[in-house]
């Protein structure tokens, strides 16, 4: 029995590892990698982190710049979406620690916008995925 019980704790410490890989919480982080396209780095940047932990929308912009370009070469993606934290959740893949500084000007602009539609009820909220809202939009 002593020797059944050793085996067992021996065990569940090489299968625990296993299935307890977890992300951080999503709003731990400011970016995050997204599926995109071959040759390419695709992330998203959450705007409201705070807030959105609250509410359960949060604000993001996407971004995207060719595998070994310089860090100030970024592609804007897009420059707004609201989002479920579900379907952020969903749309993620790991944490993404990027070095650049960007200007979100446009960003806020967009961000306004939508605020001026969610008052009038007309604001969209994305509760799929980002890879969807992109894919929708075109």
């Amino acid at each position: 029995m002593k020797y059944l019980l050793t085996f067992i704790a021996v065990f569940s410490i090489f299968i625990a590892p296993a299935g307890s890989e977890t992300k951080p919480d999503i709003y731990s982080i400011a970016c995050w990698l997204l599926p995109g396209s071959p040759g390419k780095i695709t992330w998203v940047e959450i705007m409201n982190r705070e807030e959105a932990k609250a509410t359960g929308i949060a604000h993001v912009w996407v971004l995207a710049r060719k595998k070994g370009a310089p860090k100030w070469e970024i592609e804007h993606v897009c420059y707004h979406i609201a989002i479920t934290t579900e379907a952020l959740r969903r749309s993620v893949t790991q944490p993404y620690k990027t070095a650049g500084a960007y200007y979100p000007d446009v960003y806020y602009e967009r961000l306004e916008s939508w605020r001026r539609e969610q008052k009038e009820g007309k604001a969209i909220v994305c509760t799929t995925s980002i890879s969807d809202y992109l894919r929708e939009r075109k």
